[in-house]
């Protein structure tokens, strides 16, 4: 394989690598974007190697998401794609694939003087995730920066994960080796931020470069993505492109045995024959309990007459309201496909 082209001929490559799944790598790749890219410096986005999601084996979700909000060529001939990858290893060929990484790069990269690349993730689908993304920084003279997340029990628990992660690039003695940013903090369950700072994993040759705090409500999907998914019916469309979704209930219960889950941010899915229960939703929503949504379900419509006399309440509120003509059941398997990740 060729050497790496030297810095004079092409923009500095950096690739963040998780050391794990469900930490953001995808929101952390397009925060450094958009952080570079407010210091004035000329940044652009690549993902060499595509990585399809559990939902769909052909599209590349975070690759979408960051396209859509990154200067960046969204050439699909510039990505390789994962049957490639495991056609090279089979082949014991990766030298060969790497040869097409230079190239790929040095045609999406633009006028950029900085490009950010996101690594795979190490995943059971795809099991060659930490040698791909070790051969394509070496292929590409990248810096790597690892990304890791503070809900773990002990200090102890954050300075091996990321060990693990550095053995796998050299070692922090190799100059590649940017540093890391840590996720989470200062959540419930979570390490400190204070803590993650005196962490005897950070120092000259492997700095910390960023600490992100805990907010759930950030990650959270909007009440619009969940309509979308749904193909629900829009009632009241109050505040649902804002508010967010923490958790769901199938609100089966008297209204006096249910106002326990009448919480902030709850998705609230009831029957809409249920009149109590709706007349109670509506009445905690305007008493400030700051819900979701609501989501009436069945083919039953809502009486006309208490739906009449919940609206000026649900208006006040902002409550999204949303109709689904289905089961619970249904509902159930419907949520369990529903895609967390950030909406392209």
């Amino acid at each position: 394989m060729r050497s790496a082209p030297k810095e004079d001929d092409m923009a500095k490559a950096i690739l963040v690598v998780a050391t794990h799944p469900g930490i953001g790598l995808t929101s952390t790749v397009l925060g450094l974007y958009h952080a570079l890219d407010r210091k004035g410096v000329k940044v652009g986005f690549h993902k060499p190697v595509m990585q399809y999601d559990v939902e769909s084996q052909d599209v590349d979700h975070s690759r979408a998401v960051l396209l859509h909000s990154s200067r960046a060529v969204g050439d699909d001939a510039l990505v390789i794609r994962p049957e490639a990858v495991q056609q090279a290893l089979d082949a014991d060929n990766l030298d060969e694939l790497m040869e097409t990484v230079i190239q790929n790069f040095e045609a999406a990269k633009g006028d950029a003087d900085v490009v950010i690349m996101e690594g795979l993730l190490e995943t059971p689908n795809v099991p060659y995730a930490g040698e791909c993304n070790r051969q394509i920084a070496r292929a590409l003279g990248a810096d790597v920066i690892l990304l890791s997340d503070a809900r773990v029990s002990s200090v102890a628990r954050l300075e091996n994960r990321l060990d693990f992660a550095a053995n796998a690039f050299g070692g922090y003695d190799k100059g590649h080796l940017l540093g890391a940013i840590v996720n989470y903090a200062d959540g419930a369950g979570a390490l400190s931020r204070a803590e993650i700072e005196n962490s005897k994993a950070f120092n000259a040759n492997f700095k910390l470069l960023g600490i992100v705090g805990s907010r759930p409500e950030i990650a959270a999907p909007r009440v619009s993505d969940l309509q979308q998914h749904l193909g629900a019916t829009v009632l009241f469309e109050g505040e649902s492109s804002t508010r967010r979704i923490l958790d769901y209930v199938l609100f089966a219960r008297t209204p006096a045995n249910a106002a326990d889950f009448l919480k902030p941010g709850y998705c609230i899915f009831q029957p809409a024959d249920r009149d109590d229960a709706l007349m109670a939703t509506t009445i905690s929503a305007k008493a400030g309990n700051n819900l979701a949504c609501l989501v009436l379900t069945g083919p039953l419509p809502a009486s006309d007459v208490v739906m009449n006399l919940c609206k000026p309440l649900i208006e006040e509120a902002k409550l999204p309201v949303l109709h689904l003509g289905t089961s619970s059941w249904e509902i159930s398997k419907l949520i369990e496909k529903f895609n967390r990740y950030i909406p392209v």
